[in-house]
């Protein structure tokens, strides 16, 4: 789209694909490089003369507003537009006003234009559910159980951290991708020469393993600092009195020099106690098993966490003895390090603790999430409404009409639901779908189109075996529209500051209005209208900022989109420096879990907090049902894991009640 269009193009009915954006479509595919230099004069002759002025009969065409007319007709508005040249310009013949020997090029130049159109994706995709205007009331959505209270995060940041300690974290990232840890000077010396031929075994990691092993490290460095070195009792003593002292009932008395001195001074206190506590900081803290099990005992308590992630914590500090102790050891099992051997035993109580409250844990993890597989493709039509260009049914004009952005991501959101509730793969492959690179459109034997994944590396690429499936045909055309109509159309806004501004709904020359509004009332050159003048100044500045924002993270934005190339990007929703970017993992796992929710809510009122990977386990339940054909064994080879981890997973959601239910009646009959 060209720098001029006009913002309210883009929030029109006609914005998605207009003739122009085809137009340049066309000029970037391979069948443009075949014709001859005058097509295009052929072509623009034929739409001007014969078929413009049928579609947009009040319009004088000049060349400029050719141009304009072309930005803002839909394309769909010339499906018939052969019809209707055949039909013009035979009445122009019998008008005399041309010879019917001139019309071959120009309808030529037509067909072949169009004929191109029709085979393209995207025009297939602008007629696939178009049928669905208005999204569903919003619901309101009902706290996650399990969640509130204070300090909801407790983990520091790689931010917070000492250089000394960020180095640590790198070397021991080395060592979990590689199984080969960087040996300096000062380790080599720690045993003799002759021990070194032989080393333990070390088993690599994914990138996804050892990203949750820093995650506990920051977690267990933020209960270090926070909750056991800082609640000494005069620290303490000094966090209550700041936050006395900070307090808005208190400031509204504190007048006084010395009392802001005060204030001033116990912070700096805090602040430069917590420096020198996290200047101290080093990766074998979480080795210190009676800290650790410290660590776990209040996080079970207070966090009220499981002892399947306590002994993920006793995991990561067992690699991590691994780690500092690789030069040390000659045996392959570790057994010559006693640290690791203690690590390993305290990781096997918690694996035992586990057991016994697995059960219990079960039964009440799925009351918050299970659904049937039928539900969650009701959940799936739901979310499809939900991505309706207009949200209120009251009001079904250009106004009410919602943003490119905001269709967007209702679209991918439910493309992600869609896809995992009809291809339970894991949530990381879907984030790493890469066109042409790990997702790719084919054809069958018979012309139809599916889409086919391929991975060198995933979870399970130590088997030497890649990841390669097809995609159900049920995805084809809503991929089809993601991969051909939106993402191109979100690529070609992001181009200019204009087009961006646009994108997330905001008037661009709008934009040079409101300053000029804010000028003026600061000035007092307010309408007489306005009751509250200085709330009015106030809601424009808010207005600008959020504006003003955008447009600033405008070229961050483009470059992450032009760099990253995922099929699916963050909207950067929390931050526009992230937006283009791939999706992490907690990013996928909210987005998913709190569509779901809202879906849940709205259908069925009540809101099940499911995530990716229950997603898994209910389609697994669902192919085990009584009377269906046993596809276990190739289905969790579709889905990427074995028959067995599918069992378990059916399991996990399968009461005693549904594994009875079928066969309490007649049990006792003899077979004949």
């Amino acid at each position: 789209m060209q720098d001029s269009i006009s913002s309210s193009q883009h929030h029109s009915p006609t914005a998605e694909y207009s003739l122009g954006y085809a137009l340049e479509l066309w000029k970037d595919s391979k069948e443009f490089q075949r014709v001859n230099v005058r097509f295009m004069k052929h072509l623009n002759t034929a739409l001007k003369l014969y078929v413009f002025p049928e579609l947009a009969p009040e319009t004088e065409l000049t060349s400029k507003s050719f141009d304009a007319l072309c930005d803002t007709l839909f394309i769909v508005e010339l499906k018939n537009g052969l019809d209707i040249y055949d039909r013009r310009f035979a009445e122009a013949v019998e008008q005399g006003n041309t010879a019917r020997s001139t019309g071959k090029n120009y309808r030529s130049a037509l067909r072949r234009f169009l004929n191109w159109v029709n085979q393209q994706v995207w025009w297939q995709c602008i007629f696939y559910g178009s049928d669905v205007i208005v999204a569903p009331p919003v619901v309101k959505l009902p706290k996650k159980p399990g969640t509130g209270g204070e300090l909801s995060l407790y983990g520091l940041s790689m931010n917070d951290l000492p250089q000394n300690l960020i180095e640590e974290i790198e070397e021991f990232k080395q060592f979990r991708l590689t199984g080969v840890k960087i040996l300096h000077q000062t380790d080599l010396n720690c045993v003799p020469a002759k021990t070194r031929i032989r080393r333990p075994k070390v088993v690599k990691v994914k990138l996804s393993t050892f990203e949750g092993n820093q995650q506990r490290i920051l977690r267990f460095l933020g209960w270090y600092v926070e909750y056991y070195l800082l609640k000494d009792p005069y620290l303490d003593f000094l966090e209550n009195y700041i936050s006395f002292l900070k307090s808005k009932d208190y400031l509204e008395y504190l007048t006084s020099q010395k009392e802001y001195f005060l204030l001033s001074k116990s912070i700096e206190l805090i602040s430069a106690v917590r420096e020198h506590l996290l200047s101290g900081l080093r990766l074998d803290l979480l080795t210190n098993i009676d800290l650790l099990d410290e660590y776990v005992y209040w996080a079970i308590e207070e966090r009220k966490i499981s002892y399947a992630t306590a002994k993920q914590f006793a995991d990561t500090a067992v690699a991590i003895a691994k780690w500092l102790n690789y030069e040390k050891s000659t045996r392959r099992d570790w057994s010559d390090i006693q640290l690791i051997l203690d690590l390993q035993d305290l990781r096997n109580e918690y694996s035992e603790d586990y057991g016994d409250e697995k059960k219990r844990l079960r039964v009440e993890k799925w009351a918050a999430k299970e659904i049937t597989h039928k539900e969650a493709r009701q959940v799936v039509d739901y979310l499809r409404k939900c991505c309706a260009p207009y949200s209120d049914k009251a009001r079904v004009d250009e106004r009410a009409r919602r943003s490119i952005a905001q269709v967007t991501r209702l679209w991918q959101t439910y493309l992600f639901i869609k896809i995992l509730v009809y291809c339970p793969v894991r949530q990381e492959e879907i984030r790493q779908y890469v066109l042409g690179k790990t997702l790719f459109r084919k054809e069958d034997e018979e012309g139809n189109s599916y889409y086919e994944a391929y991975f060198r590396e995933h979870k399970r690429s130590d088997t030497n075996e890649d990841r390669n499936y097809k995609l159900p045909n049920i995805l084809t055309p809503d991929l089809d529209l993601w991969l051909y109509k939106w993402r191109p159309l979100i690529e070609k806004m992001i181009q200019t500051e204009a087009g961006w501004t646009s994108f997330w709904g905001h008037d661009y020359e709008g934009i040079s209005l409101l300053r000029q509004k804010i000028a003026l009332a600061k000035q007092g050159v307010i309408s007489a209208r306005v009751r509250r003048p200085e709330h009015y100044l106030q809601e424009l500045e808010r207005k600008l900022r959020g504006k003003e924002r955008r447009i600033a993270g405008w070229q961050i934005a483009k470059s992450n989109f032009e760099e990253h190339n995922h099929v699916f990007f963050l909207f950067g929703k929390r931050g526009i420096e992230a937006f283009g970017k791939p999706f992490s993992r907690d990013n996928f796992w909210e987005v998913v879990t709190r569509a779901i929710a809202k879906a849940t809510q709205a259908l069925f009122n009540e809101a099940k907090w499911i995530n990716p990977h229950a997603l898994r386990n209910i389609a697994e339940k669902h192919i085990r049902q009584p009377g269906k054909t046993d596809i276990t064994e190739p289905f969790g080879i579709f889905i990427g894991h074995s028959k067995e981890m599918g069992d378990e997973y059916a399991e996990q959601l399968t009461s005693e009640y549904e594994l009875t239910e079928d066969i309490t009646d007649d049990w006792w009959l003899e077979e004949e």
